[in-house]
């Protein structure tokens, strides 16, 4: 019996399968890539979302939003950001527990609480930071890629025109009425860029010599002027935070429970994702600190009203700072 003739694959056949596989892959990774990168910043979105709930709990609790960071006023004198007062709202009533707000946060009584870790909500998994903050007992302090906005100016109190205050200040307790704009024209928190606090940083802050609000920076630094020369920003900001240098930080983000203000807020003093640096006085006082983001083209951002949204890098610079304020009187959208 006649066995059939088994046609093998000739040289050329065989290259030609090859390539076609190595185009499929080629095809495939940037899609593989895309999927992952749609995912986490979905995740991301939800992290806010569930941030935003939060505030509405804590609202409905104290009829008030939480302070960006508590202002040292005995009994309390812990300076805890406004993340930090929102986890009993988030499921993480035992880890808020651990805090002694009648001791400051560098006592002994807060080593703990200082070392406990990260809450997953609290990080953006596109950003690729490994930096850390070691805790007082060795544990990492708990980093954060949300953080509350001080609005269009840089002081870090509410003395500041009424105008130009944010959702959230040291020491603030804004009611959601309080917020004239619309809850919905407004943003709560935005994402940042975590520091690497160790290898230069793109996103590292410099610290420059204050010694009270009044003299902190040159005329227009602290606040927000619009410059028909440079229309994303006052030239003034980028001049003291390029220059003046007392010393690199590279910690933002690294330390969600506060006291630091580089741990707290971020400002719509510079537009999202700005490529310059960032600066804040020392001691700490003033700051100009940008929402960035590890995602294409633009920021996620949880609005007063609870919604999140996705803000693009091309915003126009003043309905960014429109978006910073709760009482500026303008109402620009943030598409």
């Amino acid at each position: 019996m006649t066995r059939p003739t088994v046609r093998a694959f000739t040289l050329i056949e065989l290259l030609v399968v090859i390539a076609i596989i190595a185009v499929l892959i080629g095809l495939l990774l940037p899609a593989v890539q895309k999927v992952r990168e749609a995912a986490a910043r979905a995740k991301c979105q939800n992290n806010l979302k569930q941030i935003g709930i939060a505030a509405h709990n804590y609202h409905n609790v104290a009829m008030a939003l939480p302070p960006g960071r508590q202002e040292i006023s005995p009994p309390v004198q812990c300076q805890l950001s406004a993340l930090a007062l929102l986890l009993p709202h988030l499921e993480q009533a035992d880890r808020f527990a651990l805090f002694v707000q009648s001791q400051l946060l560098t006592h002994a009584d807060n080593d703990a609480a200082r070392s406990s870790g990260d809450v997953a909500g609290f990080l953006c998994p596109s950003d690729p930071s490994a930096g850390v903050v070691s805790g007082p007992t060795g544990g990492p302090s708990g980093r954060t890629n949300y953080q509350a906005n001080l609005g269009t100016h840089a002081n870090s109190s509410e003395s500041k025109p009424a105008n130009k205050r944010g959702v959230f200040a040291s020491g603030s307790k804004v009611a959601l009425t309080g917020i004239s704009d619309g809850t919905s024209n407004t943003v709560m928190f935005a994402e940042v860029r975590r520091g690497t606090n160790a290898a230069p940083d793109v996103f590292e802050v410099q610290r420059t010599m204050s010694t009270s609000p009044a003299s902190a920076w040159p005329t227009g630094v602290a606040d927000t002027q619009k410059n028909t020369a440079v229309p994303s920003m006052d030239t003034a900001v980028a001049s003291a935070c390029s220059s003046s240098s007392l010393a690199p930080d590279r910690t933002t983000g690294l330390a969600y429970y506060g006291s630091q203000l580089n741990y707290v807020f971020y400002t719509h003093t510079l537009p999202p994702n700005y490529s310059g640096k960032d600066c804040m006085t020392q001691p700490s006082i003033n700051i100009h600190l940008a929402s960035r983001s590890a995602h294409t083209g633009g920021v996620n951002v949880v609005l007063a009203d609870g919604s999140v949204r996705f803000v693009s890098d091309n915003i126009p610079m003043d309905n960014w700072r429109a978006a910073g304020t709760r009482a500026g009187g303008e109402t620009l959208p943030l598409d």
